[in-house]
This record gives C-alpha cells, sequence and structure tokens, in this order.
C-alpha cells in the first residue's frame, strides 16, 4: 500500500509516454526524456510529459463508470511559486456535446511525487450500475512553471 493508497489502478492509454506523442492531443506540449522516479510502470520507462506555460494535453478516449472513479499521476514543476496544474474530465453529453469538468488542481513541487487521488466525477454519469461513458483527461498548466507529468493511472485496476 505505496503512499498509502490502498486502491489498484490500471493505466490510462499511452498515460506513460513511452511512445511519444502516440494517441495524444498535444498544444505546446511534448514528450522528453526522463522518467519519474519510483518507475512505478517499468524499470526501463525512460520518457515524460513537459508541460509549458500556456500548453495543455488530452490523453486517448477511455470508458470510465460507477468502477473508476480515481484518477492519478506523478508530476513535478520548474517551480513551487505561483504554479498549479488543471486536470479536466472530457465526456459527451447525451446531445453529443463535449464537455467538461474540472478533475482538481495539483500543488507544485520540484521533486516527482505522486498527485493525491483525484475523484472522477463524470464517471458518475453512467445511471445504471455497468454503464460506461466515454471520457479523456485535458492537462493545463496555471501560471509561469513547466510542469512534467509522468505515468497517469485511474482505478480501479480490470482484472
Amino acid at each position: 500500500m505505496r503512499w498509502a493508497d490502498p486502491l489498484s489502478y490500471t493505466p490510462v492509454p499511452h498515460g506513460g509516454f513511452e511512445r511519444r506523442a502516440t494517441g495524444l492531443s498535444l498544444s505546446q506540449a511534448n514528450v522528453v526524456n526522463g522518467n519519474e522516479t519510483f518507475y512505478v510502470n517499468e524499470a526501463n520507462d525512460s520518457k515524460a510529459l513537459s508541460l509549458p506555460p500556456g500548453s495543455s494535453a488530452t490523453t486517448p478516449t477511455l470508458c470510465a463508470g460507477l468502477d473508476k472513479p480515481v484518477l492519478r499521476f506523478f508530476s513535478r514543476s520548474s517551480s513551487v511559486l505561483l504554479s498549479s496544474l488543471s486536470v479536466e474530465v472530457l465526456f459527451e453529453s447525451s446531445t453529443g456535446q463535449v464537455l467538461s469538468l474540472p478533475v482538481g488542481v495539483v500543488l507544485p513541487s520540484s521533486n516527482w511525487q505522486p498527485t493525491l487521488p483525484l475523484p472522477v466525477l463524470a464517471s458518475l454519469l453512467p445511471l445504471l450500475p455497468g454503464s460506461q461513458t466515454p471520457v479523456a483527461f485535458r492537462f493545463r498548466p496555471i501560471g509561469p512553471a513547466t510542469w512534467t507529468i509522468d505515468d497517469v493511472y485511474i482505478d480501479p485496476r480490470r482484472h
């Protein structure tokens, strides 16, 4: 139970950034050499995602439901002053409109750290257990710092 977290996670598609920008929608963001220092995915991982001021990155779409309530990843920032990282979930409404909801804000640290578990409220959109909603996650720096993120995971792990 590392980091006092009993949840069991599964990677978001391409959330380790090892395959460069495959499947990601990037605006001024890019995959860089380096990896979070805990190597939670694999010991030979060597990539992360850099998010300079004004950039954004959106994950590929995945299905979320009542059984996938929490997002978690690793981050660090180039400055701990006046900066944060905004995380949003994108989902489609019943009329086909793409909407976004805030998932949370990550506070800065110059060292790699796991984020707190971020509840994904769009997971509650399906009204019946077992129903799924296609979602994507968008990351945007707020303030002057460049952020680096890696190993984006969602709970629970599917068996």
